[in-house]
């Protein structure tokens, strides 16, 4: 089973995004930004990247549903991969980090198993419990 989900935003730029994750989360690597959150430390829960190759990846069905969801293809998709080891406290921090960024950016959020979630539906509740289910 997948241990990622992936953010699809409306309208947002990699570049606001990036300073939206630097506020909340602590960046490395050098080159291409990436995230760990909590801190970037052994007890970091979630791994966050830009998941540029997301449309290539997705077949063409995919794309057509999220581009009718969304109202036009994603601007930007954020990749967010929960540690495995630490996995109930890595849903709740996804749940956490993905409430927050769309709160404040339209987007879906693809679960990497059939759905993709609204954040209406996220605050409804259900969100990641597969994951959780499979602790």
């Amino acid at each position: 089973m997948a241990e990622s989900i992936a953010i699809l935003f409306k309208d947002v730029s990699w570049d606001l995004l990036c300073e939206e994750l630097s506020q909340i989360a602590d960046v490395e690597g050098i080159g291409k930004k990436y995230w760990k959150y909590p801190a970037a430390n052994d007890e970091y829960t979630l791994s966050l990247y830009e998941y540029d190759s997301w449309l290539r990846e997705c077949e063409p069905e995919e794309v057509l549903d999220i581009t009718h969801q969304l109202g036009v293809e994603p601007s930007t998709v954020l990749c967010i991969e929960l540690r495995r080891t630490l996995q109930e406290e890595a849903c709740d921090h996804a749940e956490f980090v993905v409430r927050r960024l769309l709160e404040k950016y339209r987007g879906l959020v693809d679960d990497a198993l059939d759905k993709y979630w609204s954040l209406e539906e996220i605050m409804g509740g259900g969100f990641l419990n597969e994951y959780r289910s499979n602790l």
